[in-house]
């Protein structure tokens, strides 16, 4: 359980600074709910997280959508866009990206990295396990946006930064 006085409620656009960070709570494109009763009953969000030495832009769960250009303009440019590109079905285009829409949305966010994220941790759609990253990488390759695809689990820093693309996941 987390303590009461540790959570902090935002609705979109608002923020809370803890020194130099800066979390924002951003729109992002879902359905909220986990029981037949509470259906869109809470915002689904993305988010920023703004440093004086960073800029990162987590998607979360979300579709592609015109929020993302929005976002771009208000608060990019990001040094680092981590957006959903898996579990993808056309029954799901709210909800979840297509690696294309992925690559798209990094660079809507005006993104000088861009990395996959809600892939190979389950299977919900009855795409291929790897084919989300495998696509999105060679989309990003093919538009000019550097695609980080670090082995799951494995640290970023600045020093490693172009050193964490690689096709680990051709291995399993």
């Amino acid at each position: 359980d987390v303590e009461e006085q540790k959570i902090i409620e935002m609705n979109w656009e608002q923020s809370y600074k803890n020194n130099d960070l800066e979390f924002v709570c951003l729109p992002a494109r879902h359905f909220s709910g986990r029981g037949p009763l509470n259906r869109n009953s809470t915002l689904w969000s993305s988010w920023a997280i703004k440093s004086s030495v960073i800029k990162i832009y987590f998607s979360g769960d979300s579709g592609y959508g015109m929020h993302l250009s929005k976002i771009g303009e208000k608060h990019g440019p990001f040094d680092i866009s981590l957006i959903d590109c898996g579990q993808y079905n056309l029954a799901w285009k709210y909800s979840h990206m297509f690696p294309k829409q992925a690559v798209t949305a990094a660079i809507d966010l005006k993104s000088k990295y861009f990395m996959p994220i809600h892939w190979g941790g389950f299977i919900l759609a009855l795409h291929p396990w790897d084919e989300p990253v495998k696509e999105s990488k060679k989309i990003a390759e093919e538009k000019g946006l550097n695609c980080l695809t670090p082995k799951i689990g494995s640290i970023i820093s600045k020093e490693t930064l172009d050193k964490n693309s690689n096709e680990w996941w051709e291995k399993y």
